[in-house]
Formats: C-alpha cells, structure tokens, sequence
C-alpha cells in the first residue's frame, strides 16, 4: 500500500477481508491508512435485521417469478406480431388486410406497455412502495443494482479460486478489468465429545441384542427403529480380513471353548443339557445361583453353606433340566431362570429343531457379552478362546454366506461402510436422531417418540392424571403411521415445549435448551444418562460452533520477513531457531470487524466479538487466554452495561421531558442488582424464573 506514515482513504466492500492481506497493517505502531466500509454503510442506511430477510426473500422471488412470466408474454406478443406482418402480405381479403393495422397498432402498444420496466413490479416511489423494494442483501452486486441499478457479472469471481495460477496469468487482461470494475462500483453506491459416543455405541449394541429374543417389542423407544434383518458382510466390521481372506484350505474362527463344545455336540447333547443349560439359563434357586462341580454336582451355598435341591434329598444332582428337578421347582417359584419357557421346554421329550434354534440363539447373544465375570453363573463356563476351523472356502461369497450374520437394520444403517473409517465403525453422537432413544428419554416419565411431522413428542396415556395447556397432535403423514394407530387406542401425544413456540418442532432433545430441565428432573433416563449427556452437548457446544471459525483464522506470525514492531520478538525469533523446544513466538491477527454490522449500527464480528468467557465446563472457551499484550502493552476492554435498556428508558422518559418519569426509567435509574430492584430482578421475581433467563425475556 506505500508507507505507512502517508495518510489515505480506501473505500472497498466489505474491506476488512482484503485488510488481512495488507502487509503494512500487522505492525504495533499503526499506519495512516483509513478505511471505508461500503457494506457497513449499506447495512446502516437500508439494511434488513434476520427477521426481515425470510419476508424479504418471499418478495424477491416473487418479483422474479413475475419478470419471468412477462417475458413469455414479450416473446408471444412479438411472435403474434410477425404472423400478423406475414398475413398483411398474404391476405387476399380487402377487408381483412384493413383490420389487420389496427390488430397490429394495439400488439405493439401492449408491447410497449410489457417491456416498461415498472409494468406489475408496483411504483418506483411514492408512499406504495413496499420496503421489500427499499432494501437488498449485503453483496456487492446486490447494493449496486439497488442504489446505481448496476448488474454485476461476478461469475468471473470463482476463477481465483478454482483456475491455476498459470490459467489466470493466460487472462490477465480480463481479470484485471474485473477487478477495476469493482472498484469502480465502489465509488458509485452511494452517490448519496468422546465419553457419551461410546456410552452411545455400548447402548447401541446391547440393543442390537435384543433382536435375537425379541425383546425390543416391550421396549416403547426400540419398538420405534425399524427392526428388519439385514445380511451384513466384511464391509460392516462382521468378520475380520483373516476369516474371509484366510490363504489356508480352512476357514478358522476363536469362540469361547463352552460354545465350542456346544456347536460340536449339538445343543441337545446330553453333556450340554447336564453341564452347560443351567449356566446359560443362569438358574438360581431362592435367589441363590446354582454351582457345578465335579465332587458336589449342582448345588447352592446359602450362608456359605453348601445346599441341594429338596427334590434330590441328600443324592447328588446330576442335572437341573430334568422331569423330576426342574418342572416341580419351578412350579413351586423357588427354581427361576433367566428364559423360564426354554428351562420348561428342554426337559420335555418334544425336541425339535424349533428347540435348537432357541438354544443356540441364546448361547450366541451370551457368547458376545464382555461382562460375563460379573455374573455368578456365566462365570463358571469355560471362557478361554478357542480357534476352530470351519469347511473349506471355496471363495469369498460363499465363505461370507457360510458366516451369514443378520443386523437390526437400524444398526446396519449405522455401521455402514464410512470413507476413510474401519469397516463396522458406528457413527453416532448426541446429534444423532436415534441417540434419545437409545437413551430412553422420557419427559414427566413419559417415554420421547420422533414424528417425521412434529418432531419429538411424548405420549401419555388417556385417562391418566396430567394437566398441560400444550395442544394434542394428530398426525396426517404417512410416516407416522405407528404414532397415529397408538394415538387412536389409549394415547394422546404432544409436542416437546420449543422455545420459539408451539408451532416449532424440536429437532433435538439433547439441545442446550434442555440442559435445565435434566436438571430438575423433567427429561429424564435411565441411569442418568439423559444428564451426562446433555453436560456433555453443553461442554462441546461452544466448540463445535466455532470451531471451524477458531482453526481459520488467518495468523500472521513475526519472523525475518514480516516486521511487527513486537519488542524481543526478533530475538525470541533466533532462540526458536536454536531452541525449538521452547518455542516462544508472537503472531497478530486481523478481525474481520462490520463496523456497522446490524440495523441498530452495532459492531459485529464473527469470532472474537463472540467469544465466551472462560469456563471450566465449557470446551474452547479458554480462546481469549491464548490473546497476550506483548511487553509495554495490555488489552483493554470496554462495554455499555444494558445500552438497549436505557436507550429505550430514555425514548420514554422524553415524552414527559424528565428523566425517571416512566416506570421503566425510573427502574433503570434507582434500580440495583445487589438490592433485587433492577428490571432484570423484578422480572425474575415475577416470572419465577432466574435473572439470566429474565435477562432473555426481556431483551426478546
């Protein structure tokens, strides 16, 4: 830019973009170059808040829709005046040729009247013109047709980007005219988380599970996933390279010895019904769980004394699952077992393959259990792995159909196979829509259901005790099926409360917006799971929103090519150089401030102006620490306590000409937080809420 003792003025839009690439300007001592911003000074004098844009767009596309539908009239009101031309030559008729000037005269005033430029797009000004049409986006190219009604072609724009440096060079000439252009256009404008995803994986396998006993129908959040088996293979993580890629003639798998044995013998052998049954049925009797061993048989230690059935008397027990131990025991209550059906069925002599299939389903899902050491009888199976070999592979598919395993498909879409991921990697966090309801959330002990149509909702029962001024839901999309046919037997639904409204659809509730009622207990889960996770969300929240923004900021750093004028710091430069593990280096970053970035002319800043106070709970927000003064400087910060407040206090307090002569000024003036008096406070007390949360009512 020149030295930078020379002053100057730089107009440019949105100009502090192209600061941060103005070697001058990272320097302590300043320069006396100013810049203008023309996209401030737009927002400033017509620009839209957020809740203007959407009403804003509407009529955009209107009017576009509008312009398109006079030019198909332009074009077929021109085709029918060359037909017209044509037969003025061809009409043979007198008295048609004569008609045919008038017919003519009143195409081309209709014509003239279609390529008016203010035809059907409402008066260009005066008191009817909308304000739609007073304003635009903050582009270049927007503010330019807006004050200057300039169309910008910025298509070329995308060449700096996507062309290599040789293809730029190659059209130098017109990517220099571009950018004079835009400078020229300047001047005219105003002429005028990892501890909840694996609680969520562990969640999501336990219930995967559940699809080999069926349990999930008695579950209301696991009924809601869809169910249906699917085949998975070595993409899904299923079976490893070894098993499918094995050069030997046979396949080898490692499986527990006690299942090993069981699929060698076959599930109704008499070693397994004798020995193994009882341990995979977890059998216990009164509460005491049954023991094995080789001198005592099965037995029990009640008050560590060794105890038999009463149907064995003093005889040794030489199997549970039999006519004369098992069926009258558990009759009487005392013998349970973890599938009582299958504990009554074995010692029946009706063995079927129904039967087997039974068996080995159970002796599979506890085959996959990690923490069998916790339980007293599974503990007691032989758990040492064992490598078996299977038939011979003939080639990949049939070894992989020879090892067909069936997945839930919602699991199935879960573990699907991801890029750059190990095959069977889950990909869930507390974003995910199934996380709820692996969680089993309940909200007032009412279990979450999603609706495609109203997002999460919770169901209660029709003839139980619960008042609430929420409107019940009905459902019309088709996907919501299952909700519909619940909600026409024995249950209302409603929506989770939104805090935009009854009309918004929470697409989370795992969201910050919920973290105070985990708190006081209204959304609640087994365990407490509802709690930590939602801690967690809240601790990873900050981060995972500025995150992107944080890793690209543009760092200039001090070295021997750029100077900033940072006391020691050439000297701290070499002792990085010599020393780099104590390496101390200073770097200035440029905000990209909006000097006037809202309608109320408020400073605005993506990044820095945003960033959160340092908390313990709270993931990156330890960002303004990493900010230091360097030596002879220190960071200073100012603010306006409640500027809005006493803006609108004063407004007031003008109609009568005296200060604190409205209620809310004479509040602003006398009131204290220390005392509970001020606006913020009283609300609160009113409210029965905090003063943070009056805080956002009031300012809302």
């Amino acid at each position: 830019m020149g030295p930078p003792g020379t002053p100057r003025v730089v107009v440019g839009h949105n100009f502090l973009y192209d600061r941060q690439r103005i070697l001058e300007e990272y320097s302590l001592t300043g320069t006396q170059t100013r810049f203008l911003d023309t996209m401030a000074l737009h927002v400033a004098v017509k620009g839209i808040s957020s809740h203007q844009r959407p009403a804003w767009m509407k009529h955009c596309k209107s009017k576009a829709e509008k312009r398109e539908r006079r030019e198909e009239a332009v074009e077929l009101v021109v085709g029918m005046l060359q037909n017209t031309e044509a037969q003025c030559d061809q009409e043979a008729s007198e008295d048609r040729r004569a008609e045919l000037p008038c017919l003519r005269n009143k195409l081309e005033e209709g014509l003239a009247q279609l390529q008016s430029e203010d035809f059907d797009m409402g008066p260009k000004e005066g008191p009817k013109k909308s304000w739609e049409d007073l304003t635009s986006a903050n582009s270049l190219a927007d503010v330019a047709k807006l004050y200057c009604n300039i169309d910008m072609d910025k298509e070329i724009r995308e060449d700096f980007i996507k062309a290599t440096p040789t293809e730029v060079l190659e059209n130098i000439a017109d990517y220099l005219s571009y950018c004079a252009n835009d400078c020229a256009y300047h001047g005219l404008e105003f002429p005028s988380q990892a501890k909840v995803k694996k609680r969520l994986i562990g969640l999501a396998d336990k219930a995967k599970n559940m699809m080999v006993d069926q349990s999930w129908k008695d579950n209301p959040w696991l009924a809601q996933l869809d169910w249906t088996p699917k085949v998975v293979g070595k993409s899904w993580g299923a079976f490893s390279e070894e098993q499918l890629h094995n050069p030997n003639p046979l396949l080898k798998l490692t499986q527990p010895t006690w299942l090993r044995d069981l699929l060698k013998n076959g599930p109704l052998h008499t070693s397994v019904i004798n020995r193994t049954l009882p341990l995979l049925l977890r059998m216990s009797f009164d509460g005491y769980p049954l023991q094995y061993s080789v001198q005592q048989k099965w037995h029990y230690i009640e008050d560590g004394v060794l105890m038999r059935l009463p149907t064995a008397k003093r005889a040794k027990t030489l199997t549970v699952l039999s006519p004369t131990h098992c069926l009258p025991n558990l009759k009487s209550g005392r013998l349970s077992a973890s599938d009582i059906a299958l504990a009554r069925d074995i010692p029946s002599d009706q063995h079927d393959s129904g039967l087997e299939e039974r068996i080995l389903a159970l002796a599979r899902s506890i085959a996959e259990q990690k923490d069998y050491q916790d339980v007293p009888s599974l503990c007691q199976l032989d758990w040492t792995p064992a490598t078996v070999c299977s038939s011979p592979i003939l080639s990949l598919s049939q070894s992989a159909a020879k090892l067909k395993l069936h997945w839930p498909k919602w699991y199935w879409d879960l573990a699907c196979p991801k890029k750059g991921m190990p095959p069977g990697t889950l990909d869930i966090t507390v974003c995910n829509c199934i996380a709820p309801i692996l969680l089993q959330l309940s909200w007032l002990g009412w279990p979450l259901f999603h609706s495609r149509e109203h997002g999460w909702t919770f169901h209660v029962r029709k003839h139980a005790t619960f008042s609430t001024c929420l409107p019940p839901l009905e459902f019309f999309d088709p996907t919501d099926q299952a909700l519909l046919e619940m909600a026409g037997h024995d249950h209302v639904f409603y929506k989770l409360p939104h805090k935009d409204g009854d009309k918004a659809n929470v697409g989370s509730p795992l969201g910050k917006t919920f973290i105070r009622y985990a708190q006081d207990g209204t959304l609640t889960s087994p365990g407490g799971d509802a709690t930590d996770a939602l801690d967690m969300n809240a601790q990873c929240s900050y981060w995972m929103s500025a995150r992107d923004r944080i890793l690209n900021q543009m760092v200039i750093w001090q070295d021997n090519r750029v100077d900033m004028r940072i006391p020691d710091a050439w000297h701290a430069h070499v002792g990085n150089l010599l020393n780099p593990l104590q390496s101390h280096k200073w770097g200035m970053i440029l905000p990209q401030v909006v000097t006037m970035g809202t309608i109320m002319r408020r400073v605005i800043e993506k990044t820095w102006l945003t960033a959160s106070n340092a908390k313990k709970n709270r993931v990156g927000s330890e960002l303004k620490a990493m900010v230091r003064a360097p030596k002879g400087y220190a960071i200073v910060g100012a603010d306006v306590d409640s500027e809005e407040l006493w803006i609108s206090s004063c407004m007031g307090d003008a109609q009568f000409g005296l200060h604190g002569a409205m209620a809310l000024g004479w509040m602003t003036l006398e009131g204290t937080k220390a005392a509970g008096t001020d606006l913020h406070s009283k609300t609160a007390g009113i409210l029965g809420i905090s003063r943070d949360q009056a805080k956002v009512f009031n300012y809302s």
